[in-house]
């Protein structure tokens, strides 16, 4: 059980690692090493997912951001064409569907 709770106390910043890897070291080089390859996989392990957490929400803003710029340019583009319609209507005086250049 202590070593359960020296194995978390090194990798959550609750103990200096290094300490515990000295001590670990009167007992055996192997134990260190496999102790050393513990801290890194866990911290390595966190370290990854923290950053794909923040990935996956940087994708995921960027998509959003996107649909909202094609939407607004398709109701920019929708807009112009109402223009469009009303300037070309405005401009066929006797509503025959033609526009004359006299």
């Amino acid at each position: 059980l202590r070593s359960l709770y020296s194995l978390f106390m090194a990798i959550s910043a609750g103990r200096n690692w290094g300490e515990l890897s000295n001590l670990l070291l009167e007992v055996s080089p192997l134990a260190v090493s496999i102790f050393i390859g513990y801290v890194a996989v866990s911290v390595l392990g966190v370290m990854n997912v923290v950053t794909s957490v923040y990935v996956e929400s940087a994708m995921q803003s960027t998509a959003y951001y996107k649909d909202m710029l094609i939407q607004e340019k398709m109701l920019v583009g929708q807009t112009q064409a109402k223009h469009m319609k009303h300037i070309f209507h405005v401009i066929d005086s006797d509503h025959s569907g033609r526009i004359s250049l006299s």
